[in-house]
């Protein structure tokens, strides 16, 4: 609840709004309400029964009369910045968060400054990706209340997702010292080494996180993702089948069996990703276990069940889980066609890939995908000097890293007919010791 600027209140009152206050903890909403009633026969003249009432009936989801309260309040007091955090919390939940930014900086301004408004402000940036801004607040948040570990798991949270873990690790480690006991310090420390190639002592601090938590099946979760970081498919698949799918007669991990999928896909165990994969798909579309079976039929020479699932993930391509699958399946489908024969078909096909897919590289110039199916899709026409062009863009948007890039490259030469330069860029590939990715069948 929410403690409002209202002085000379009865003893009475405020005995009724305590009690009200200290029956919403235990869930009895109408409860409370009743309590409030009561008070506000006494005196109708309290700004805090109003928003008590209203703060109620948000978390009841009835946010008509949420807003009825607030006007009712208003009336009585409209400088009362709680008036405002409420009336920012009902714009949230409506998903107006120009107003409820608004309503917020209003209640700032009339001197309402809690560690609650702090957080919600920092929210409703944080989901407009002002991510600056979101962290002054959140900082602000921390400061008010230090000690309370939500607002700090937010930061981590948004500093992960601007790929900024070196702070994140640093606000994770903050997490740990003032919730030693809960799951999230520990998750993002791990996360935060990892993503800082810092593996092994990712996996020191996995090994105590389990030693300290042994039941928490979290921790299970992360040495999956350790696992798959550090390329260990097989101890990943091993960790699924025994902590989670061996007991998941209510489905409750049904979407780990997705997850199986793609790690044996990674260990190049296509047969056994693509059993999956049909498994799944039989349920739902899903367009990573399409992309899968689309994949093993190409290998198999089975050109039109690949042009079958090439095309399930084409006209699902609105409920996506990311892109990469439907600019797969929009080349592979053209390379079906050629690979059976089609070769006027795949030619419109590949054309028609070529224009679809230098509009998305405008939208999207880091999708290093995205270019590389670019690239073949000019390299199947002919066009070889555009070819050479977008591999070379891979190769420096990556540093030379991507070494299927190079790979690509060596490709485009061969065709060139500069075979020295071809030959320079194979030598590249094999003194990385990476494995190529098998993104160029």
């Amino acid at each position: 609840m929410t403690h409002t600027a209202n002085t000379n209140i009865s003893i009475e009152v405020q005995e009724l709004i305590r009690q009200a206050e200290a029956i919403v903890g235990t869930g009895q909403f109408k409860e409370a309400i009743n309590k409030l009633d009561e008070a506000e026969k006494i005196d109708k003249k309290i700004t805090r029964i109003y928003l008590d009432r209203a703060a109620i009936y948000i978390l009841i989801s009835d946010l008509d009369m949420a807003s009825k309260e607030i006007e009712k309040a208003k009336i009585i007091d409209d400088t009362d910045g709680a008036i405002y955090f409420h009336e920012g919390n009902i714009a949230y939940i409506n998903k107006d968060i120009d107003k409820a930014k608004a309503c917020y900086s209003k209640a700032i301004e009339m001197g309402f400054e809690t560690n609650n408004i702090y957080f919600h402000m920092a929210n409703c940036l944080a989901e407009q990706n002002e991510t600056d801004a979101a962290l002054y607040y959140y900082g602000k948040a921390e400061t008010l209340a230090p000690y309370e570990g939500r607002t700090t798991i937010k930061k981590i949270q948004l500093l992960i997702k601007n790929n900024d873990y070196q702070k994140a690790l640093l606000n994770a480690k903050k997490l740990i010292e003032i919730k030693p006991e809960a799951f999230e310090g520990y998750h993002f420390k791990i996360l935060s080494l990892l993503a800082l190639e810092r593996c092994d002592e990712a996996k020191q601090e996995l090994d105590r996180a389990v030693s300290m938590f042994p039941d928490d099946l979290g921790f299970k979760y992360d040495y999956i993702i350790y696992c798959e970081h550090t390329k260990k498919y097989d101890e990943a698949v091993e960790i699924i089948d025994t902590y989670f799918l061996s007991d998941n007669d209510n489905g409750r991990w049904d979407y780990l069996i997705a997850e199986k999928a793609k790690l044996l896909f990674k260990a190049e165990k296509y047969d056994e990703a693509e059993e999956i994969a049909l498994s799944v798909l039989k349920l739902k579309h899903d367009d990573e276990m399409a992309y899968y079976v689309m994949f093993k039929r190409l290998t198999h020479a089975d050109y039109d069940r690949a042009i079958y699932y090439a095309l399930e993930i084409i006209r699902n391509r609105e409920n996506a889980k990311n892109q990469d699958a439907y600019y797969a399946a929009v080349y592979y489908e053209a390379l079906a066609y050629m690979k059976k024969g089609d070769s006027e078909k795949a030619e419109a096909l590949f054309r028609n890939a070529i224009i679809e897919f230098r509009s998305e590289c405008v939208k999207h110039p880091g999708n290093i995908n995205l270019y590389v199916y670019r690239t073949l899709a000019y390299k199947a026409v002919g066009e070889l000097q555009k070819a050479l062009e977008s591999a070379n863009y891979i190769i420096t948007l990556t540093n030379g890293q991507f070494v299927e890039g190079y790979y690509l490259r060596a490709m485009i030469y061969d065709d060139l007919n500069e075979k020295d330069k071809a030959e320079q860029d194979r030598k590249i590939v094999e003194a990385s010791g990476s494995p190529v990715i098998n993104i160029l069948s």
